[in-house]
């Protein structure tokens, strides 16, 4: 294929952008990387073959810039995809200035509009407005939340309303309200947290990750059920494989239907979870999933059906879903964390590689990248 409109990808020096960049390069499209990396030389990622050519920064605060200095005189208009919560906030609130210059994801083509809902307090809004079930949600302050306390239910877990006000490993689970109050007391006097959102822990049965990519024209996605996350508490799956539910499926297309009635058009990665045969949202990111190396083995190249959408053309070839239930995927670095510091037997753990047909870093394609990443994740494991 001739590439017409260039591709530009948006992400940190993390699996999620090299993977995506190897789906494109798997349909022989190369496409640009703008990497964010504060240290060039632990930067494995734009190591894969392909990359038509990558452009190292190492800040957000550079982002703007870099894109418009080297892409915004392209002949035809690029295709941005980002990769990271940062990044999306970013574009989509310079939406109104790069707009003349690129084809962005957007809610409506408002400038803003992926950003508001960014925040998961507006998540459960927004949630509530379109009847799609969640766990019951506090937003607490620190001036206010000992007034809140005594209404919540236990056990709960406490985590930042959205990724731009704060960090994975400040989530936190609590089983009674004084465990809850000495953590708001970490969050908001040693953290420095202006609020926090509170959940009620649902114990489900399994977590569900509902990924893809949605254009007017068009979707492609993928179903999949967790096995393992790492961290086993607050952390992202590890372990997981396709799953076809006639409730999942059911819930999957409600929520295709509010992103038709928003007008999205984007990359998506949707956490849901699975308590007795009813689905609860978790949270929605609105930018392409860190499981975006599923694509590999399924052939499910959502990201690519997107392009194509955007640039009003389209590839009959490319498979849309999956619903082989022998399809697994494995994030190897933080799967193998279980038998290193949890109590999973290698043996079974290697029973599960053997089967396994996606890895977040292996690719026997493009082996470069993968094995500097592994010495590195080696080097960091001795050091500990």
């Amino acid at each position: 294929m001739n590439q017409e409109n260039k591709v530009i990808i948006i992400c940190d020096n993390h699996h999620n952008g090299l993977n995506i960049a190897r789906s494109f390069g798997s349909q022989n499209i190369f496409p640009y990387g703008i990497i964010i990396c504060k240290d060039i030389k632990e930067c494995y990622i734009n190591k894969s073959k392909y990359w038509e050519k990558t452009l190292i920064i190492d800040s957000y605060n550079k982002l703007i810039d870099t894109l418009v200095d080297n892409f915004a005189d392209s002949e035809l208009k690029p295709v941005v995809i980002t990769c990271s919560d940062t990044a999306g906030e970013i574009i989509d609130l310079n939406y109104d200035k790069l707009k003349a210059f690129f084809i962005l994801p957007s809610i409506g083509g408002k400038q803003g509009e992926i950003f508001r809902l960014m925040d998961k307090e507006y998540q459960v809004e927004f949630a509530q407005k379109y009847h799609i079930p969640t766990a019951k949600t506090w937003v607490l302050k620190p001036a206010t939340y000992q007034n809140t306390v005594r209404s919540i239910i236990f056990p709960c877990i406490v985590k930042p309303v959205s990724s731009y006000e704060g960090i994975k490993a400040d989530i936190k689970k609590c089983n009674n309200k004084d465990e809850l109050n000495q953590y708001l007391k970490v969050i908001f006097n040693e953290k420095n947290y202006t609020r926090i959102l509170v959940q009620e822990f649902l114990e489900f049965d399994y977590e569900i990750e509902f990924v893809g990519s949605y254009s007017p024209r068009t979707n492609s996605y993928l179903i999949s059920r967790t096995h393992r996350g790492w961290p086993i508490v607050g952390g992202t799956n590890s372990f997981f494989s396709i799953v076809d539910d006639k409730n999942i499926n059911l819930m999957v297309e409600r929520i295709i239907e509010v992103f038709k009635e928003i007008q999205f058009n984007g990359l998506f990665d949707i956490e849901m979870f699975n308590i007795n045969g009813d689905i609860y949202l978790n949270e929605i990111n609105w930018r392409n999933t860190g499981n975006s190396f599923f694509s590999l083995g399924t052939d499910v190249h959502y990201a690519v059906v997107w392009y194509y959408a955007m640039i009003n053309k389209e590839n009959t070839s490319l498979k849309r879903y999956c619903i082989d239930c022998n399809q697994f995927a494995m994030n190897e670095a933080t799967d193998l964390r279980h038998c290193v510091f949890g109590n999973y037997s290698f043996w079974k753990w290697n029973a599960d590689r053997a089967r396994t047909n996606s890895f977040a870093l292996w690719y026997s394609k493009d082996l470069k990248p993968t094995v500097i990443r592994y010495v590195q994740l080696l080097k960091k494991l001795v050091k500990k």
